[in-house]
């Protein structure tokens, strides 16, 4: 075996270098651990992906290591940002937003898989720019790569009502807080326990943090779950996130202002709602335009009224201007959400038929519904369940109105 440069060249003759541009230990054994695997192992093109996703293999071949996702797609047209499909983002931003999701999931309660960004020379790529032609032909590649977690499948393949709420509503809170344009059933995975529940795995973020509103949706918010209360452990979590901490992040990683701008937005939705009693479908439904594509969502019409007021231009404006136009947009959203509120006073507390039928029939839905009950805000608690809403089974009016 001889050395040629960075790379290693093998009887194969393969010649492959795994570069982390993400230098935390962990990531940095996850990038070594696919560079080996190269040598001996071919990607695997993703049937389901886009953009030309590649699972790499370890050394020993024994199932999928990791998750590349390259910044030009392998065998795939140049991605053009003005596409639907896009979101508005290029394959490089979508790189670093998967980075982003990942790293604002600093305490792991998302579930995020470890991710990072490489720079991968290989001489199994058909196209990329070229990086030596001697001995072979060497391609060299930037992208993301993302540890492969074992699963089951999708939510896609399997009906939603078997999962938890505290799973679901882990995910919703991490679409929320990073306006995650492209959640649906493909890419929220699901592994089986021991127990015969079921654990959620948050994937694809590439279209998350927007530079407008326009295209967000969350899958979920046809989800009978969604509709429950937040725990006290959520409601915690959500009182926890730092968005100065989380701006600091984004901007760090060269995201730009106008995005950091809306998820201020959304996160102050987020822990004002929770705080007040909204639930997240409440809160997605402010977001995303719930009415139809040609109608604005509530968060957008709240922007542009804010722009109106206050002559300022939302993603373009000074920093100078940025308090100024801030607090506007938040009292806004105040008083959408005391709106919200006093709409659902009006109609008494009570879950939908699809609720109900879930807290019947899935015990393990049950089960973590009952933290869910302690979370409801002092001004929700005020309320008074309808005396005829069938809460009474299997949840006891009582309960529902402490």
């Amino acid at each position: 075996m001889k050395s040629f440069g960075k790379f290693r060249v093998r009887k194969s003759p393969i010649i492959a270098s795994v570069n982390p541009l993400t230098q935390k230990p962990s990531f940095v054994d996850l990038a070594s651990e696919c560079e080996k695997g190269l040598f001996d192992h071919s990607p695997v093109h993703c049937e389901d992906g886009i953009n030309g996703t590649l699972f790499l293999k370890g050394r020993e071949g024994d199932g999928y290591l990791a998750v590349l996702k390259p910044n030009d797609g392998e065998n795939e047209p140049e991605n053009d940002k003005s596409s639907d499909s896009s979101h508005g983002i290029s394959s490089e931003e979508a790189s670093i937003r998967e980075l982003a999701a990942y790293q604002l999931d600093c305490k792991n309660f998302y579930g995020v898989p470890s991710t990072g960004l490489v720079e991968i020379c290989y001489s199994g790529f058909q196209d990329g720019e070229i990086v030596s032609s001697s001995p072979v032909v060497v391609r060299r590649k930037y992208g993301s790569l993302q540890r492969f977690k074992k699963n089951h499948g999708s939510a896609e393949d399997i009906g939603i009502s078997v999962f938890p709420v505290k799973e679901i509503h882990k995910i919703a809170i991490l679409d929320v807080q990073i306006l995650n344009a492209d959640r649906h059933d493909g890419n929220i995975l699901f592994e089986r326990l021991p127990n015969g529940g079921f654990q959620l795995i948050p994937i694809d973020h590439g279209f998350s943090l927007p530079h407008k509103l326009d295209k967000c949706w969350f899958g979920w918010l046809t989800w009978p779950q969604v509709k429950l209360p937040f725990s006290t452990e959520e409601i915690d979590h959500i009182r926890s996130i730092d968005v100065e901490r989380d701006a600091q992040i984004l901007k760090d990683l060269g995201i730009s202002t106008d995005c950091i701008r809306n998820m201020r937005l959304s996160v102050h939705l987020l822990k004002r709602g929770a705080e007040l009693g909204l639930t997240l479908y409440d809160i997605g439904a402010i977001i995303c335009r719930v009415n139809g594509t040609l109608y604005l969502s509530d968060l957008e019409n709240i922007i542009e009224r804010a722009e109106e007021e206050t002559g300022i231009t939302f993603s373009t404006c000074e920093d100078v201007n940025e308090k100024k136009i801030f607090k506007l947009a938040f009292q806004f959203i105040e008083e959408k959400i005391e709106r919200v509120l006093e709409k659902k006073k009006k109609q008494g507390i009570s879950l939908s038929k699809s609720s109900r039928n879930l807290l019947r029939n899935n015990p393990f839905v049950k089960e973590n519904m009952e933290p869910c009950m302690v979370a409801l805000s002092p001004r929700l608690n005020k309320m008074r369940c309808n005396p005829r809403s069938p809460l009474a089974s299997p949840i006891s009016t009582r309960r529902l109105c402490l």
